[in-house]
């Protein structure tokens, strides 16, 4: 990487001159000093050209530098900062291009050092910690995570927003949306009574779906993937790190043969495994249900079940890949207490983990497809003492039953809760409570269709999902 890029833009950091003091106080505005990778005496030095900011409340000369650093016997920093007067300042636009530059040949640099660390870990391997990692799987996994965080410190998305382009952008937002009053709605759950408050999943937002064990959450997150591909054409991947691929799809083909087209009674979810439909049902299965998902009338959903424990980096860089070739509107991580540690910090402790790969996956709603953003969605479970406190309260649920990972609540933008005990199962009803809407109003708990038989949920009101997008989109 290049030392005299460096020089330059510590040297713009500087003021000699009383011309260059406002040309320096933009750029150390603009600067973001952890992104620059400095080492050495430029790190060393970088380090008191803040400090100096802090204290003075404006940019140091080199003279100044030099006689600091001098003062305290640091004799390499004082002949840098005597070799810096010698560049000329930039600022405003060519100060931009002169960060982007230095940081392209950093991660340039980062780049083929992680394509040469992951041969030598497919071939030699290397050594850990004391334990050797070697293979193309271990490879493939080290190369996915370094490709994630230099995808990251690539992304334009990372650069702040000022006030004019702020304003620019809320403008063009509003008059578009009053034109097209559609676009104010994101992904619908299918439940009236959430996507009237929510508006729908919004790109960029996180969505938690909180619950007991075997109490729907699951089933509340696959039916509304379902809903979004068949309804509303959108394309989504779920990452089942709790049930196989086939059981997955076997669930949402249980669920699609309750969609009003059929006009009939939905199929029996433990039928359909066993292979014990009846003659009528048994053809309805294979020649309607089946050839209808694969129609290419629908939004297109893919479902993954990772061999092995998986980092939240691994699930973004595998989803990254299928968004090239199917964008994808909504990503769910079936679920997310199943993650390992992230690479950042792997021996965290569980709660620890859950609070990390929750801030992550926010992240990653926002980061997503370079700044485009993605809907994610994920199940989470309940702690033991918030479920005994709704058992008293009818299924419905306290914030305080998310507090073995306040993660939960603080990065989520909607949570909400599942609740189906014996009895409510009995009915064949749930008890859905929104514990949070960052950008809209709670709505309060209420019951909704949910019968074990075939892993529906939907509105009591609409059993056999009569509730389609197009209705809610014109509420």
């Amino acid at each position: 990487m290049s030392e005299e890029l460096a020089n330059k833009i510590l040297r713009s950091l500087c003021a000699n001159t009383q011309e260059e003091e406002d040309a320096a106080l933009e750029n150390h505005a603009s600067v973001n000093y952890d992104l620059l990778h400095l080492s050495g005496t430029q790190k060393k030095l970088s380090a008191r050209i803040r400090r100096y900011y802090n204290a003075y409340q404006g940019p140091p000369s080199t003279s100044a530098l030099r006689e600091e650093a001098a003062r305290q016997a640091e004799t390499e920093e004082s002949l840098l900062a005597e070799e810096l007067a010698v560049y000329e300042t930039s600022w405003g636009a060519n100060f931009a291009a002169l960060i982007d530059q230095f940081l392209e040949e950093y991660n340039v640099a980062q780049l083929k050092e992680a394509l040469q660390q992951t041969a030598q870990i497919a071939t030699d391997g290397i050594t850990e910690k004391g334990n050797t990692v070697r293979g193309v799987r271990e490879a493939s996994s080290f190369l996915m995570s370094k490709l994630v965080t230099l995808q990251k410190a690539t992304d334009p998305s990372q650069r702040s927003m000022t006030n004019d382009s702020a304003v620019e952008f809320l403008h063009q937002e509003y008059v578009t949306r009053k034109l097209q009053p559609t676009l104010a709605y994101g992904l619908g759950t299918g439940f009236s009574l959430i996507d009237e408050a929510t508006k729908g999943g919004q790109i960029g937002e996180l969505w938690t779906v909180a619950g007991f064990i075997s109490h729907g959450k699951s089933t509340f997150c696959l039916n509304w993937a379902r809903y979004l591909a068949v309804e509303g054409g959108f394309n989504g991947l779920i990452f089942s790190l709790e049930m196989s691929k086939e059981q997955v799809w076997r669930v949402l083909a249980t669920g699609h043969s309750a969609h009003p087209k059929f006009e009939r009674d939905p199929l029996d979810y433990e039928k359909i495994k066993s292979g014990t439909l009846s003659p009528e049902d048994e053809i309805f299965y294979l020649n309607e249900v089946l050839p209808d998902l694969r129609s290419g009338e629908y939004g297109h959903l893919e479902v993954m079940t990772p061999t092995g424990k998986t980092t939240i980096e691994e699930v973004r860089a595998k989803a990254e890949v299928i968004n090239r070739q199917y964008p994808l509107d909504f990503i769910i991580i079936d679920y997310i207490g199943l993650l390992r540690a992230p690479a950042s910090n792997p021996k965290a402790a569980k709660n620890e983990r859950i609070n990390e790969n929750l801030v992550l996956a926010k992240q990653m709603a926002l980061e997503f497809d370079r700044g485009e953003g993605v809907l994610m969605i994920t199940p989470h479970q309940i702690n033991r003492s918030g479920f005994k406190e709704a058992q008293k309260n009818g299924g419905v649920y306290e914030i305080e039953a998310l507090a073995d990972a306040n993660e939960a609540e603080r990065s989520s933008d909607v949570v909400i809760t599942v609740y189906q005990d014996k009895a409510f199962r009995q009915k064949s009803e749930a008890v859905i409570t929104m514990l949070k809407n960052r950008d809209g109003r709670l709505v309060e708990p209420f019951n909704v269709f949910c019968p074990s038989s075939n892993r529906l949920m939907a509105d009591l009101a609409a059993p056999t999902e009569q509730r389609r997008l197009d209705d809610i989109l014109e509420a």
